[in-house]
């Protein structure tokens, strides 16, 4: 996380310790920190945590599946054999052809069609044309 969220989050508890009122802590905190920095909602939202005795400032642990594609497996599969296509390497990473192409896309690995129109990953920048591609993939 980062040093400012939490700095600003020991700041919004400083606030609600005060016994200020949510948007006059968030007007404070707009006035230090520069007006994007927080919401009057997102202020809402940290007082309402102090409000239930919830006073631990770090994220809480979010549910959903945790991500059964490891990183450094597909980096070296890729590496190894990079006419490899998303479905091939979602059978060898035991995983689904959706999830490797997020996985391509989160480290930035793009593929290209070859003149054999074999697929063929290649590490490069992500831009929205990437992304875009990367759809086509399968």
């Amino acid at each position: 996380m980062e040093k400012n969220k939490m700095h600003l989050r020991h700041c919004i508890l400083y606030e609600y310790q005060l016994g200020r009122k949510v948007p006059e802590a968030s007007r404070n905190l707009q006035q230090i920190f520069g007006e994007d920095a927080i919401t009057e909602r997102t202020c809402r939202k940290w007082f309402n945590r102090f409000k239930t005795g919830d006073f631990d400032i770090c994220d809480k642990q979010r549910s959903g599946r945790r991500s059964i594609v490891d990183d450094e497996k597909l980096k070296a599969l890729v590496q190894q054999d990079p006419s490899l296509t998303a479905a091939q390497m979602a059978k060898k990473l035991n995983s689904t052809p959706s999830a490797v192409a997020r996985h391509i896309l989160k480290l930035g690995l793009v593929y290209n069609h070859a003149i054999s129109s074999r697929r063929i990953l290649r590490f490069r920048n992500r831009s929205k044309k990437n992304k875009k591609n990367l759809r086509n993939f399968f």
